[in-house]
């Protein structure tokens, strides 16, 4: 195979890895040569989304804001579904 595909998820983010290819020859089997990468998967920033408002509103409204739709997409769709409690909120 010529190409390594890792699907998303797969390496955890903040960890380091290190992917190896090794390469013959069909004629010549023990003739090989291998070549290394180190990887460093960052982390994503949170994505933030703001709800309950229409962007208009009298002066004298009251309005409620939510934030529970923001996520980190570093944590499982489960983390993220139960509230991501890694995440905090700062409204100004």
């Amino acid at each position: 195979m010529q190409v390594l595909y890792l699907p998303p998820g797969t390496l955890q983010p903040g960890a380091n890895y290190t992917a190896s290819v090794t390469v013959s020859h069909a004629d010549a089997p023990t003739e090989r040569a291998t070549a290394s990468v180190a990887i460093h998967v960052g982390h994503s920033a949170p994505v933030a989304i703001v709800d309950g408002f229409s962007r208009a509103a009298p002066a004298n409204a009251s309005l409620s804001l939510s934030g529970m739709g923001s996520y980190d997409p570093d944590e499982t769709a489960d983390a993220n579904a139960a509230g991501a409690p890694s995440l905090s909120y700062n409204w100004t």
